[in-house]
């Protein structure tokens, strides 16, 4: 299988994406305001200021919305259906997309603990995913 391409839209994504193929969690925070953004930007989404510096962030977080994904978007996904889709609110404030990672265990549902952790994909591509917080998962 091919995993999915990985194709900054931005200098700023592209920060991220690097971060994360590193086993790296990054999120701009605001030097002025103290506000964490995601999704990355060249500027403070909440004071304007153009301050801002990548922080290591803990991946814990909330599922704030959930869904089940039953057709692949893309080939690269199509080996992995059914797989759960979440948003999930970190504890800095911010809400990032990923899907449920790969194993044996009750799906996560609506307001239970997560986190996000690097995950490197079969292909060798490394992503963010979901994995309930009582739950480990190789790099």
């Amino acid at each position: 299988m091919t995993g999915p391409q990985i194709t900054p839209a931005s200098a700023e994504a592209e920060h991220f994406w690097k971060a994360v193929q590193q086993g790296q969690l990054l999120l701009q925070q605001c030097l002025d305001c103290e506000r964490w953004q995601f999704y990355p930007r060249t500027f403070c989404t909440s004071c304007s200021s153009f301050h801002l510096k990548w922080q290591e962030v803990s991946g814990n977080g909330i599922i704030y919305a959930c869904t089940l994904i039953h057709r692949a978007p893309s080939p690269a996904l199509q080996e992995r259906t059914p797989y759960l889709l979440c948003l999930v609110e970190l504890a800095e404030g911010v809400r990032m997309m990923s899907r449920l990672a790969d194993g044996d265990f009750a799906a996560p549902g609506i307001g239970d603990a997560v986190r996000l952790v690097i995950h490197r994909e079969p292909d060798g591509t490394w992503l963010p995913l979901v994995v309930p917080e009582k739950m480990e998962i190789q790099p």
